[in-house]
C-alpha cells in the first residue's frame, strides 16, 4: 500500500472519530432568558413623570408606568386622579421636554387610567410583566415625592386593606401612579395613595406605607382595552 493512501486512511479515520465524539457530546442549552437585575436604573427606565396643566398653569403632577409599545404609540398606566382635570391636558415628560398624551382609557371606580403619546420615549421601556404579590416578599419603587424626581425605595408586601394592597414602602404625595415591583422586575401593583392619620384634631401621614391598587383590578382594567390586545 503506498504511503499515499495509508495517509488518506488515516486522516479519515480521524475524521470520523471526530465527528462520532461530537455526536455523543451533550449539547448545552442556553438560557436565554434575561436575568432582571432590578434597581434604581431599572426602575426609572420604566416610569414616567405625568403633569396636568390647566391654561398652562401645572396643577398636579404624578407617575406612570410604560406598559407597552405598539403601532408607533407607548402607552402609560396610572392612577386617573393624576390626570384627572379639566381639558385633559396632560404631558409626559421626555428627557428636557414635554409631550402631550392622549387618554386612552379611565376606571374612576379603582382610579385607574391609560394614556399614551406617538412614538418613544428616550431611555424608557414597557415593563416586564405583571404578577400578583406575594404577602412578605421584597418590593421595589420609585417616584417623585413631593416634586423630588426619581426616589428610590425599597420595603415588604405587608397585607391587604379591603380591596388595596399595602406596602411597607416610603411614599409620598407625587408618588401616585408609580409601580411597585418585585424581585423580578414584574409589576405587583400601583400606588393610588398615602395613608393618613387624624391624631386628636391633627393629621399626619404615614410615609412609610403605600397603598396600592392590586393587579387582579389593574389586569380586569387593561383587558377592556381594545387597543392594548
Amino acid at each position: 500500500m503506498k504511503l499515499s493512501t495509508k495517509l488518506i486512511i488515516f486522516v479519515a479515520i480521524i475524521i470520523t472519530l471526530v465527528s462520532v465524539g461530537l455526536y455523543l457530546t451533550p449539547v448545552k442549552t442556553v438560557n436565554t432568558v434575561e436575568k432582571i437585575e432590578v434597581n434604581y436604573n431599572f426602575l426609572e427606565n420604566v416610569t414616567v413623570i405625568i403633569r396636568a396643566y390647566l391654561n398652562d398653569i401645572e396643577r398636579q403632577m404624578g407617575s406612570g408606568v410604560i406598559i407597552d409599545y405598539k403601532n408607533g404609540y407607548t402607552y402609560i398606566l396610572t392612577c386617573y386622579h393624576v390626570i384627572k382635570i379639566d381639558k385633559n391636558d396632560i404631558r409626559v415628560v421626555d428627557m428636557y421636554r414635554e409631550r402631550n398624551a392622549i387618554i386612552v382609557a379611565i376606571d374612576k371606580r379603582n382610579d385607574l387610567a391609560v394614556i399614551k403619546i406617538r412614538g418613544k420615549l428616550r431611555y424608557k421601556k414597557p415593563i416586564v410583566g405583571i404578577k400578583e404579590a406575594v404577602l412578605g416578599e421584597k418590593a421595589y419603587g420609585i417616584g417623585h415625592h413631593l416634586g423630588r424626581l426619581y426616589i428610590y425605595g425599597e420595603g415588604v408586601v405587608g397585607g391587604y386593606d379591603s380591596s388595596r394592597l399595602i406596602v411597607q414602602l416610603p411614599c409620598l404625595f407625587g408618588d401616585s401612579g408609580s409601580g411597585v415591583f418585585n424581585k423580578n422586575g414584574e409589576l405587583i401593583g400601583i400606588v393610588d395613595a398615602v395613608s393618613v392619620v387624624r391624631l386628636n384634631f391633627a393629621y399626619t401621614i404615614d410615609v412609610a406605607h403605600a397603598i396600592c391598587i392590586d393587579v387582579y383590578d389593574i389586569k380586569a382594567f387593561l383587558d377592556t382595552i381594545k387597543e392594548l390586545k
